[in-house]
């Protein structure tokens, strides 16, 4: 028989199985605007928690056949709290050190100081609740089983309440907050001595840790898939999403041209007879809205977050009209649905240097391909960073295999990859130039003197099976900081 206190050492197991689970979800968001989501973080993530699991299972075996009564099992806790509360006030900091190990070493190293602790704490929860609620052990194995189901059900709930709940509509760090002060709840609840609810009183300051002062800030919250920022300044109003040292999307207040790389996004529409336009990766729908105002077409916007898309209508102006319609998906399956188009635009960097590599393979390509009218074209915007040129000559080769045609304009730190249906000479393209809006002089200018065929014979191929997109970028992004 479980003994008169399990009730309270079941719903421990229950909070803490919740808590490990919310854990390791706001982990992969303290991690991404230094490493992105890719492979190598979620691998590192998901491997690290194991071995702490794995310690903290031990752990807790050890230290239950050694202690003398619950008493430990929420000192614990309480120290589990404090770590929390520690990940809440300098993680961002912690992680931005471990920028110097790399894309592989670095997400290890920052999820070892952050979370092997925290996350081993909680773990040995477990062993030492069916230590202390079994009498004998006759009724271990019920024990045992008991206690291990009530403890994966409070993760089903952490991770549910985690992905869809809290992180999105409290944000990552005041979902910290909240998972360690439920820690810490927990633990006084369990100690019930009230000398100990001194502790909560010194740690609930930490709530109040002062964050730094985001100059032209003028909302910031978190979506299912991004932070998102919105600044505004007397010309303009840019969109930051994950990372603070991009932009995603700029809107003019007087006009449309901003004379940098998005004015390019016209580029498409000139090459081609064009009546339909799909832009993957819309965001505010800065772009769409310039197709619009130079171009007579009707534009499909897929924009994947719909909490940009809402923040789109709110603060610029991005609303359907005759021309755009705006949707709510992934591109790619947005595509595999769609009917054929003149232009494709793929635009879908999340908000710093990566692309979501299913959206760069061979096979998205001939999807593409499959998709556009016999003399369509595809454009796509790929970064180069003091003229690392990997991941634009990936791309391009990538595109070679599917296309007859793939040329490369260089604009400053961005490259937009061209490739064509039909195979095309620079003559064919000088040609279709000729013809534009006065207003779009400099971007033809400038796209006639920069851009150059891709006719390289070996390279990088991209597939859904094998896509080294995520290494080529983070090497990028290092360059660029010189890290």
């Amino acid at each position: 028989m479980l003994n008169k206190n399990n009730f309270f050492l079941l719903s421990t197991a229950f909070t803490t199985g919740a808590c490990i689970m919310v854990l390791e979800l706001a982990a992969s968001r303290v991690l991404a605007p230094s490493f992105g989501g890719s492979i190598y973080v979620w691998g590192s993530l998901i491997g690290v928690i194991m071995v702490a699991l794995a310690a903290g299972y031990y752990l807790g075996g050890w230290t239950a056949d050694r202690s003398r009564g619950m008493g430990v099992l929420y000192k614990n806790l309480i120290f589990a709290s404090v770590l929390v509360f520690f990940i809440y006030a300098v993680g961002d900091y912690v992680v931005r050190l471990c920028l110097a190990g790399g894309l592989i070493y670095g997400p290890i190293a920052a999820t070892l100081i952050l979370f092997t602790l925290p996350m081993t704490i909680l773990a040995m929860t477990s062993p030492m609740v069916i230590k202390y609620s079994t009498e004998g052990m006759s009724e271990l194995g019920i024990s045992a089983g008991t206690v291990y189901a009530v403890s994966t059900a409070g993760s089903i709930l952490g991770t549910f309440a985690g992905a869809f709940l809290l992180i999105p509509l409290a944000g990552t760090k005041m979902t910290l907050a909240v998972t360690g002060l439920t820690i810490m709840l927990t633990a006084l609840s369990g100690l019930a001595v009230r000398k100990n609810s001194l502790v909560l009183l010194v740690l609930i300051p930490l709530l109040a840790y002062p964050q730094p002062i985001e100059k032209n800030v003028i909302y910031k919250t978190e979506s299912e898939y991004n932070i998102i920022k919105v600044l505004d300044f007397p010309d303009y109003r840019t969109l930051k999403l994950n990372y603070d040292y991009a932009t995603q999307s700029k809107m003019m207040k007087d006009g449309v041209l901003d004379g940098e790389y998005l004015d390019y996004v016209n580029l498409g529409p000139l090459l081609t007879r064009t009546d339909r336009i799909l832009w993957l990766g819309a965001s505010v729908g800065d772009s769409p809205k310039q197709l619009s105002f130079f171009y007579n077409a009707t534009i499909d916007a897929v924009e994947i977050d719909p909490k940009v898309i809402e923040i789109g209508r709110e603060y610029f102006n991005f609303t359907e009209n005759d021309e755009i319609r705006i949707h709510a998906a992934d591109g790619r399956m947005f595509l595999r649905k769609s009917g054929t188009y003149d232009v494709i635009n793929v635009d879908t960097f999340s908000g710093g240097f990566d692309v979501p590599f299913h959206m760069a393979t061979k096979e998205f390509f001939q999807e593409a391909s499959d998709h556009m009218t016999d003399d369509g074209v595809l454009t796509m915007n790929v970064l180069a960073v003091k003229d690392d040129e990997r991941v634009s000559d990936a791309v391009a080769y990538t595109m070679k295999q599917v296309f007859p045609s793939v040329y490369v304009v260089k604009i400053n730190q961005n490259r937009l990859v061209l490739a064509f249906k039909k195979w095309k000479t620079i003559a064919d393209i000088n040609e279709s130039l000729t013809a534009h809006d006065p207003r779009l002089d400099d971007v033809v200018k400038n796209t006639l003197s920069n851009i150059e065929e891709f006719k390289s014979d070996e390279g990088i191929i991209l597939t859904d099976d094998k896509s080294r997109l995520d290494e080529l970028t983070f090497d990028m992004m290092r360059k660029l900081y010189e890290i």
